[in-house]
């Protein structure tokens, strides 16, 4: 069943939450909501799900509009941030709650297995851990199969293994079950590697939505990229329609350049590769001659941050592998591996 959200708006009081909220979600897409604390990600959740009420605009699942429809009608599968597990039932009990009885047991027993608890079946929450008793919250939204599944930051509590596997299963499932899906989280490699797309939430409003790649790659501002991961923004001066000259020298783009005025180049720390001599162009319009000050590193076990402060004054993040041993102060030359993306010219300066 598709989600379709047309122009919503939420708040309390006079206060605008989320406002002018447009996407939809396909049976078996998840799309993530990626905003900061406070951006109205939960807000917006709620009035999906029925649990806030709507200013104005429309909540449709498939042909119906059920924009004013209470919560229990909605069929609409919610997993909390804090579970909220019924602390009166067993594991069992709490995953079974809501699924008719003729299939009860064999959907427990496969969430249990699904969440690796199957030798918790008879325990009650107390006796579980933060990080279980989230597991067994987002199997008893998924025991009943609802058509549309909201997930309220639902990894934020598990150690790092289990949050992985979850997130592979979670697609997966969602994918084999139809189900659409709408995670919010503030989590960017939560998003990126979970999502079909990604609808980035800031003060109220989405500012971008598109495919990780799309947003990760070519975002439409310096404010979405920065949200998506590192990135370091070098002003250029158009040459020729992909080539821009930057602090890094000559540089090609992605996109052609339609204005001689000052653009902004956006550079992700693996598009670059520092090396201890001038190299060959790895591809036309590359240079790699002008040498740089190394400013300090961050050891990150499969990989290093170095960070360079390129002629400008910019200064310019790069993924080095961890064998190489950079140390402040070490001149280096810098090589751009792949064209730039250039983000919106109005926000030069």
């Amino acid at each position: 069943m598709r989600l379709r959200l047309t122009n919503l708006n939420a708040g309390f009081g006079t206060q605008p939450v989320v406002s002018d909220i447009s996407f939809d979600v396909a049976p078996g897409e998840l799309v993530t909501i990626l905003g900061a604390s406070g951006s109205g990600k939960t807000t917006l959740l709620r009035a999906i799900a029925g649990l806030h009420p709507a200013r104005s605009g429309h909540v449709l699942l498939g042909d119906q509009d059920v924009t004013n429809w209470p919560a229990q009608k909605r069929r609409v599968g919610l997993v909390p941030q804090e579970g909220a597990l019924f602390p009166h039932r067993t594991v069992a009990s709490n995953i079974g709650y809501g699924v008719p009885r003729a299939r009860r047991v064999e959907r427990v027993a496969h969430m249990l297995d699904l969440i690796g608890l199957s030798d918790r079946a008879a325990a009650m929450p107390h006796e579980l851990s933060g990080g279980q008793r989230q597991r067994v919250a987002l199997a008893r939204a998924l025991a009943p199969a609802p058509p549309v599944l909201l997930l309220d930051e639902p990894f934020s509590s598990l150690d790092a293994e289990l949050r992985g596997a979850l997130r592979v299963d979670i697609a997966r499932i969602l994918a084999e079950t139809k189900t659409a899906a709408v995670l919010v989280t503030h989590d960017v490699a939560e998003a990126l590697t979970m999502s079909d797309r990604i609808a980035v939430l800031e003060e109220s409003h989405i500012l971008a939505l598109g495919t990780p790649t799309e947003l990760y790659e070519r975002p439409p501002t310096r404010s979405v990229a920065e949200k998506l991961g590192p990135a370091s923004f070098l002003p250029g001066q158009p040459v020729d329609e992909h080539q821009v000259q930057t602090a890094l020298g000559v540089i090609n783009t992605f996109e052609p350049l339609a204005t001689s005025e000052q653009v902004l180049a956006m550079v992700r720390p693996e598009q670059v590769r520092l090396t201890s001599a001038p190299q060959a162009d790895s591809y036309e319009g590359t240079t790699g001659g002008l040498a740089h000050k190394v400013l300090r590193t961050e050891f990150r076990g499969d990989t290093q941050l170095v960070f360079v402060e390129p002629a400008a004054g910019v200064s310019l993040r790069v993924h080095a592998h961890p064998s190489e041993k950079w140390v402040p102060g070490d001149d280096v030359h810098v090589q751009v591996l792949q064209p730039v993306h250039i983000v919106a010219p109005s926000l030069v300066g």
